[in-house]
């Protein structure tokens, strides 16, 4: 039954909703990168191992919402099409109060398997008390999050995603403000857990208020409850959930086999290693969020040539843009984990390495998104297992491999995790490029070889510096020349990009978008 109440037009804009999208994801980067070196200057190692811990549950209990956060996604933009605000309002009701009850359920599970979990974790037990209040803190503003968080993915949907991206930037930067207020007023960790909830509540105030802007007909209300909407969550939600299970475990599995091996020390050691890499894969893993919104539209058309036009597309876009950051990360590992972290670098043998061939393998990881979001807007989520599939064969064999031959734990870590994982992200392009029929010698030539111009580069710049920096430069130096080296470096990349790599037309949309923004931002300062 459809709403009297006429919905306002779709707001679709792909290229600038993923280009909101990178910014915001940039400013995340950036904001992560604050941190560590931050929390590490007032607290522990250890200390902050008991935070890397938290999320290490977090990741895994937030497997419940992803299934429900892309039915929220798909089914808002059908019904929102077909002018049913009436079926947004019972959807919503209904996926809300099932996760008010999971929810409910999940943290009193926890609560009582606390002291098995800190024993899990090897948790010390001068620092169990403090674990234990970070974990039912962080988990109990996470599940606040799990249930309200409804509202952002209807922004999602539809296609409001500036402005559900904008308040993340917000977010992004009062986080890591908060944090050093309460580190400086001497709350110690625990201001990490105070600057997340603060986050947190201020996001979600803000996509109620934006989504009830955007749609004055919703109202989520227990009485909209419809068990008829159940079959869209236990359906389509719950194969995308099994999914995500799989990929959270493969994940989270450094920190895991890191912290059985290693002991926290090695967790902490393992998650400030691939943060920055991570890290960057979150710019260019908006274009994947985007496609599988327009993917859909095409999807429901049945136009294949449109589908495997916006695969070629996204792919190609989202090879060079991730490979703008990961080139210079797997060159300068060294001289960036001496900027970011300062005189820590002494305790954490084996950054470097682990940074280096994070970076390395993450490129292969990062170009298998689209693939995986254009599949899953076809409704072929069952596609996303034989990824897991591979990853978790290959990834058997070669840490299995590594650890037999090299001649520490942590190498033999670092080693056959990022050789398994690079292995199993190569099988699975070439299964999508097969389900897909795209020519593998596009992919090659047009998505894959270009980004790795970028590894080259920040080898020859990282030559240089090399044969011209000295050795014994301090923090403060190094970062300073690393910032002039990462724009040259950034520039020529880019240079070579709009000279040698480009398309004509994809420098013509280059330019329309520029002229967007800029017309934008002109308009602003003219009112």
């Amino acid at each position: 039954m459809s709403s009297s109440k006429k919905s306002p037009t779709l707001h679709s804009d792909p290229a600038g909703n993923a280009s909101i999208a990178m910014i915001a994801k940039a400013f995340y980067l950036v904001t992560r990168l604050c941190i560590p070196p931050l929390v590490l200057s007032y607290i522990s190692l250890s200390e902050y191992g008991l935070w890397t811990a938290c999320f290490i549950l977090i990741m895994y209990v937030g497997l419940t919402d992803v299934g429900f956060s892309s039915v929220y996604v798909r089914f808002t933009a059908r019904y929102h099409a077909e002018d049913n605000i009436d079926g947004i309002n019972r959807l919503l009701s209904t996926g809300v109060t099932m996760l008010t009850c999971m929810a409910l359920v999940i943290i009193l599970v926890v609560w009582a398997l606390l002291p098995s979990i800190l024993e899990f974790l090897k948790i010390d037990v001068l620092y169990r008390e403090k674990a234990g209040i970070l974990i039912l803190g962080t988990m109990s503003m996470f599940l606040l999050d799990l249930t309200l968080g409804a509202y952002c993915y209807l922004l999602h949907g539809l296609q409001r995603i500036k402005e559900e991206q904008s308040v993340a930037i917000v977010g992004y930067i009062l986080e890591p403000t908060l944090i050093f207020i309460c580190l400086y007023l001497g709350f110690g960790v625990y201001s990490l857990l105070i600057a997340f909830v603060l986050r947190y509540v201020m996001s979600l105030l803000s996509f109620m208020y934006l989504a009830h802007h955007f749609l004055p007909g919703l109202k989520v209300r227990f009485r909209y409850f419809d068990k008829k909407m159940l079959r869209h969550f236990y359906g389509f939600g719950a194969i995308v959930q099994a999914s995500a299970f799989c990929a959270t475990v493969l994940f989270s599995l450094d920190r895991i086999l890191s912290g059985y091996f290693l002991g926290p020390s090695g967790m902490a050691l393992f998650d400030l290693s691939t943060k920055l890499p991570v890290s960057a894969l979150a710019i260019p893993s908006a274009i994947s969020n985007v496609t599988m919104a327009t993917g859909s539209r095409h999807a429901a058309q049945d136009d294949m040539e449109a589908i495997r036009s916006l695969y070629r597309q996204s792919t190609r876009s989202t090879g060079l843009i991730a490979a703008i950051p990961l080139g210079f990360i797997a060159a300068f590992s060294a001289p960036i984990g001496m900027a970011w972290l300062g005189t820590k670098m002494g305790e954490l043998n084996g950054l470097t390495l682990i940074m280096t061939l994070t970076a390395l393998w993450s490129y292969l990881h990062i170009i298998t998104g689209p693939g995986s979001s254009i599949l899953r807007a076809m409704g072929k989520v069952e596609n996303e297992f034989v990824y897991h599939g591979l990853r978790v064969a290959m990834l058997l064999i070669w840490v299995s491999a590594m650890l037999f031959l090299m001649p520490t734990n942590l190498e033999g870590l670092a080693w056959g995790l990022a050789i398994g994982s690079a292995m199993a992200s190569s099988m699975y392009i070439l299964v999508n490029q097969r389900i897909l029929h795209v020519p593998m010698r596009y992919l090659l030539h047009d998505a894959i070889i270009p980004g790795l111009f970028a590894f080259l580069l920040g080898g020859l710049f990282r030559l240089l510096w090399e044969l011209s920096i000295p050795s014994t430069l301090g923090r403060w130096s190094t970062l300073a020349i690393l910032g002039v080296v990462g724009m040259l470096y950034t520039f020529t990349y880019l240079l070579v990009c709009w000279s040698y790599i480009l398309t004509p037309a994809e420098r013509v949309n280059l330019k329309d978008l520029r002229g967007k923004f800029l017309g934008k931002l002109f308009w602003r300062q003219k009112r």
